[in-house]
């Protein structure tokens, strides 16, 4: 990355949970593009994508933890469980 000019990168974060379920749901989180400068030095660069992921990865925990799924899109979903069958 650090060799290339004019190179993004683009942080990923993706966070598994049960909540309330017994199967397990898998929320994903695209950041801002990161411009990367050739003059960065590569633990620089390191430490600001690590942050960023970090910080997209807190994103999605604060959200889970206050039930807040507004923001999130379905792209999938699997079989029901026990429990949503019974209720």
């Amino acid at each position: 990355m650090l060799k290339e000019k004019g190179v993004q990168a683009i942080p990923i974060a993706y966070y598994y949970s049960f909540r309330h379920d017994q199967r397990p749901e898998l929320f994903i989180k695209v950041g801002k593009r990161i411009e990367v400068n050739t003059e960065t030095s590569r633990s620089e660069l390191t430490h600001k994508l690590e942050q960023a992921v970090t910080t997209e990865l807190d994103s999605i925990k604060s959200k889970l933890v206050s039930e807040d799924l507004s923001t999130f899109d379905v792209f999938m979903t699997g079989r029901k469980t026990l429990s949503e069958w019974l209720t």
